[in-house]
């Protein structure tokens, strides 16, 4: 699953302001890697919670804090 999120994106460390200019000047001039990363991410997302889902999951966690 790990290997399946990585082909559908790029990935750069918080904060790095250099390595994410660098990763979206390589998807705005490589139409190839941006059609495989549009791919990738098509066959990623089925696998990944809906957003009611996180939601839900949210209020729950949220709701077991006591305060």
């Amino acid at each position: 699953a790990d290997h399946e999120r990585r082909a559908a994106g790029l990935l750069v460390a918080p904060g790095d302001v250099q390595a994410l200019t660098g990763a979206l000047s390589r998807v705005i001039g490589d139409a190839d890697l941006r059609a495989r990363l549009g791919a990738g991410a098509r066959a990623v997302r089925p696998t990944l919670p809906t957003w009611d889902e996180t939601i839900t999951r949210m209020a729950i966690t949220l709701e077991s804090i006591e305060v």
